[in-house]
């Protein structure tokens, strides 16, 4: 299985691929941990993020945009934010930087999976 696929497998295991589709905007929360965000940025791009506030400002900590190919089922990152350690990474077409950031998605997965992360809100797409 790629990290592509693994990827995929571990986000519709958390949030299920119909609500994933269907919604703006999802909340997971697990006691203890920082929740994560999913925002449908647009088509089948998706911001996933925790964040916290420093200063007034709102914090990646860390942000990935990501692309999911439905029929494929694999998800690719495209980038990768960490604002405070000011990084900022762009597959930019380079596919030994794509496969990095999306390991990196594969582990940040596998943690959320294992952490009991539950649903609490959702904002469905607009009409």
């Amino acid at each position: 299985m790629t990290n592509n696929q693994k990827c995929y497998k571990l986000l519709t295991s958390i949030v299920e691929k119909d609500v994933l589709q269907q919604n703006s905007y999802i909340k997971l929360c697990s006691e203890g941990m920082m929740d994560v965000h999913i925002d449908n940025l647009f088509d089948n791009r998706y911001s996933l993020a925790h964040n916290y506030v420093q200063n007034g400002d709102v914090m990646a900590d860390p942000d990935c945009e990501v692309f999911v190919d439905w029929e494929k089922e694999e998800i690719t990152c495209m980038t990768y934010q960490q604002d405070g350690l000011g990084v900022y990474q762009s597959a930019d077409n380079d596919p030994k930087r794509q496969q990095a950031l999306t390991s990196f998605l594969a582990t940040w997965l596998t943690n959320i999976a294992s952490q009991g992360y539950v649903r609490r809100a959702t904002i469905k797409h607009k009409d």
